[in-house]
């Protein structure tokens, strides 16, 4: 069944979406055939092989590319291009290093013209986040991990009614990973936000997700959806659960074998993903 038939007037619809990049001599297929729902005001999860095509859904997601062919609808309307409706938080950090962290999240507000009415949201979410102590610091005064806060800040003071994250805490250490899961999760479980979050870690998919879409190796396509019947409000001792270790090992499995196949195919991000992937299987 196609996803418009499935009636959904709120949310993102992807149907039979292809991206192919390059011309009739030489092109690139980089999504296939790929169809599922970003249901409003739930998390999903995008996870898969490295390399797949996340990435690659996010921009077709956001309007930044045009799907070769297929639909991507946002509340029942066609993506046609960039919206500040959809907006994504990148993997690297784009906070402006000449403004202080308060003059960054003011600055959505300042440019659509209701600074003093956002002033007070603004301190608000700076101490949801916690850093109303840091309101006057410029980014290269602080952490990683406090960047990336400030970047959620800035980027869920507009209001987007889709909020896209591509793997937003790739490259932070373990410790502070944790503390931002923490912070995603108190800032999602109540608000009603649409969040499509990409990641190739599984324990942080199944900790955030209330859907999970499992894609294939390259071209992406999806291999899965599993929903995860998980209680809100969450923490980390959900890992110690059954349901959580029933929902690792089969997304394991399939992630497993689409990286093995990656790998085949010679990809060598696939086989650092396959090491990994087996080092988790063996693990108790």
């Amino acid at each position: 069944m196609s996803p418009t038939d499935w009636k959904v007037e709120k949310g993102v619809t992807l149907d039979g979406v292809k991206k192919q990049f390059g011309d009739e001599f030489v092109s690139k297929t980089v999504v296939r055939d790929c169809s599922f729902v970003i249901e409003d005001g739930k998390f999903t999860v995008l996870i898969g092989p490295s390399g797949c095509g996340k990435t690659s859904l996010i921009n077709l997601i956001a309007g930044y590319e045009q799907p070769t062919s297929g639909k991507i609808k946002c509340d029942g309307k066609l993506v046609t291009g960039p919206t500040r409706d959809r907006l994504v938080l990148f993997q690297e950090t784009t906070l402006f290093p000449w403004m202080t962290i308060f003059e960054n999240v003011m600055y959505g507000p300042r440019v659509q013209g209701r600074a003093a009415s956002a002033e007070p949201e603004v301190v608000a979410l700076l101490s949801k986040v916690g850093l109303q102590d840091f309101r006057d610091k410029y980014p290269n005064q602080l952490s990683g991990g406090m960047q990336r806060r400030a970047e959620l800040a800035r980027t869920l003071i507009n209001k987007p009614r889709v909020l896209l994250m591509d793997e937003p805490f790739r490259g932070l250490d373990a410790m502070t990973r944790q503390l931002m899961q923490e912070y995603l999760l108190n800032l999602f479980e109540g608000s009603g936000q649409t969040i499509l979050f990409v990641t190739t870690e599984i324990d942080e998919a199944i900790l955030l997700a209330d859907k999970l879409v499992l894609l294939s190796n390259a071209p992406a396509s999806v291999r899965e959806i599993v929903n995860v019947e998980l209680p809100r409000p969450r923490s980390s001792k959900i890992f110690a659960t059954g349901r959580f270790a029933e929902l690792k090992s089969h997304a394991l499995s399939i992630l497993y074998n689409e990286a093995l196949q990656s790998f085949a195919a010679g990809s060598r991000a696939a086989a650092e993903m396959v090491q990994a992937l087996e080092t988790r299987r063996r693990a108790p």
